[in-house]
Parts: C-alpha cells; sequence; structure tokens
C-alpha cells in the first residue's frame, strides 16, 4: 500500500514533471488525486480532510475501476439475457396457441366429417350409390323379385286369402 503524501512537496513535484513534459508514475498520479481531492495546495490547511481517501494508491483505484467496469459488462449482459429470456417465452406462448387453435379446427374437421357421414347413412346414401353402380334389372329380374318379396311377405305376416261376406 502506497502512502499518503504528507505535504504539497509531492504533488508540487508532480506537477513540475508535467510542466517539464516528462511522464508521471502512479505514485505521481495519487499524489496529485490527493492534492485535487483535499486541495492541500492552501496554506495553513491541515492534511485532516473531512473524509480520507480509501484507496492507498492508484493501482488499487485502477483496480477498483476494472472491477466496475467488469460489473458493468455483466449487467449489460444479464439485461440481454433477460431480455432474450422475455421474447422466448412469447414465442412460446404464441407456439402455444397456434398449436391450440390448430388442434381445435382439427376437432372441428373431424366432427364435420362424422356429422357428413351420419347424415349420409340417414339418407341412404351408400344404398343408393350401390343402387346407381349397378345396371338396372332386366324384366324377368324384376318380375323374379317381386315374387320372392311377395312369397317372404307372406311368410311374415300370414297373409291368407281374403274373403268378402256380403
Amino acid at each position: 500500500m502506497r502512502k499518503m503524501p504528507s505535504s504539497t512537496a509531492t504533488a508540487d513535484a508532480a506537477r513540475e514533471k508535467v510542466r517539464e513534459g516528462h511522464s508521471l508514475d502512479r505514485d505521481d498520479l495519487f499524489a496529485l488525486r490527493v492534492a485535487a481531492e483535499f486541495d492541500l495546495s492552501v496554506p495553513g490547511r491541515a492534511l485532516s480532510p473531512p473524509r480520507l481517501p480509501r484507496f492507498g494508491s492508484m493501482a488499487a483505484l485502477e483496480d477498483l475501476n476494472g472491477k466496475q467496469r467488469v460489473l458493468e459488462d455483466a449487467k449489460a449482459a444479464e439485461k440481454e439475457v433477460r431480455s432474450e429470456m422475455v421474447a422466448l417465452r412469447r414465442e412460446l406462448d404464441r407456439a402455444r396457441a397456434r398449436g391450440s387453435m390448430r388442434q381445435a379446427e382439427e376437432e372441428r374437421r373431424h366432427e364435420a366429417q362424422n356429422q357428413r357421414l351420419y347424415m349420409a347413412e340417414l339418407r341412404g346414401s351408400a344404398v343408393l350409390e350401390v343402387l346407381a353402380s349397378n345396371a338396372p334389372a332386366t324384366e324377368d329380374e324384376a318380375t323374379l323379385c317381386a315374387r320372392i318379396l311377395t312369397l317372404r311377405a307372406e311368410e311374415l305376416y300370414e297373409v291368407r286369402p281374403h274373403t268378402h261376406t256380403s
């Protein structure tokens, strides 16, 4: 840990280096910062400012600045990730809604098809289609069918000759 300057001499020496065009080292920069913060150039002012610096050198301040940048970068990355998560959640909700709508539409289509089949069955469409696909019966076939139906009806209903009484 570097020592704080005990007088304005260190800050004055750093100022002189700047005037001469020399580069400053960390200690010189620290001395200038402390002098600026506590105004050590005022004659008769004691070195007991209302608050003392928390760091003993410029290296510690630079380290703090580096950590602050890392923290800011991490916060920015976190914000970006949160935004991406929100976008993904929205897209997931939209996909679920689309899936639900597709499923409901498929169920309606299936129900409509079942209803059409039921109505066709009630109308006898299947029987009519079979009859329409066959060739018409000849006169002999029609007479034979009529005779068979009559005999069957007589068996079922025990049709007896009707006698008239007058």
